[in-house]
């Protein structure tokens, strides 16, 4: 599987006859994935009542300070897992599932089929 006009990392990982190919996009998301407080984050967004939060509120559940929230969905927003929109003064940060679910079907065909393990 390539994703056209987009730079590739060819892992050679083989599954039947098919090559898997990681875009720089799915390296991305899982650099973003790979940190403890961007899934704290995720979660906490997820979780929320609207599935949206504003940075503000990630502070006092995360125990992290204002910059290190910034950077840190900064990163997710990049990696395609977030998306922002400005309210007023605020941004308002919100799940973005194609990013998750175009690496969860990559990464599916890595699961042998029944009789293949």
């Amino acid at each position: 599987m390539k994703i056209e006009d987009e730079p590739t990392l060819d892992v050679g990982l083989h599954v039947t006859t098919e090559e898997i190919i990681f875009s720089v996009s799915d390296v991305a998301v899982l650099h973003a994935l790979s940190d403890p407080i961007r899934l704290k984050i995720l979660a906490l967004i997820a979780s929320a009542q609207r599935q949206e939060m504003c940075a503000c509120d990630l502070v006092v559940p995360t125990d992290k300070s204002q910059p290190t929230i910034s950077h840190h969905l900064k990163v997710l927003v990049e990696s395609g897992l977030l998306t922002s929109k400005r309210q007023g003064r605020w941004m308002i940060y919100s799940i973005s599932n194609d990013a998750l679910s175009s690496l969860l079907k990559k990464l599916g065909k890595l699961i042998p089929s029944k009789g293949q393990t």
